[in-house]
């Protein structure tokens, strides 16, 4: 009795868990990723050491009011999975929202800011604003798991340590 109500709870629960992104009513936009069998060189030879897929899904919505600071906010749920030839597998989950807007400048001028929050590319899990236009990083607050360095390893250096 107990496992055919456990039964029961996991059909209705598991859609609702199983779901990807929500349209938003056709205001998202919402798109999905699924690559396979990428080759990671580990050691700078011809072979390669690793195998990566990625699968996972994001969704985002432009604003394109008058006045609106805010340009597109995105949300992401993606992971990477490494396997090395044993069939020894780690996976590198990256969640987490990603908000483009402008500010004006001491001039007037618009300047294109794109603020990450979460596991962010720049090894930190946090918060980080770049400018989109110079590329110049401009708040960084957080962790660094991995050492004192902004640009530190990458999932692919880490799965390297990891599976080999």
């Amino acid at each position: 009795m107990r496992n055919l109500l456990a039964a029961v709870i996991l059909l209705f629960i598991a859609p609702l868990v199983m779901a990807g992104p929500a349209g938003g009513n056709g205001n998202k936009f919402v798109g999905y990723w699924e690559e396979f069998d990428i080759p990671i060189y580990c050691d700078g030879d011809a072979v390669a050491d690793l195998t990566l897929d990625i699968a996972g899904w994001w969704q985002g919505r432009e604003f394109t009011q008058a006045g609106n600071r805010n340009a597109e906010l995105t949300v992401y749920h993606l992971d990477f999975t490494y396997t090395n030839s044993n069939g020894d597998v780690w996976t590198w989950r990256d969640r987490g929202p990603d908000r483009v807007y402008f500010v004006d400048n001491e001039a007037g001028e618009p300047k294109l800011y794109i603020a990450i929050t979460g596991r962010s590319g720049y090894n930190i899990i946090g918060h980080v604003v770049q400018n989109l236009l110079t590329f110049e990083i401009v708040l960084i607050a957080g962790q660094h798991p991995f050492g004192g360095e902004v640009f530190g390893p990458t999932s692919d250096d880490f799965a390297c340590e990891f599976l080999l």
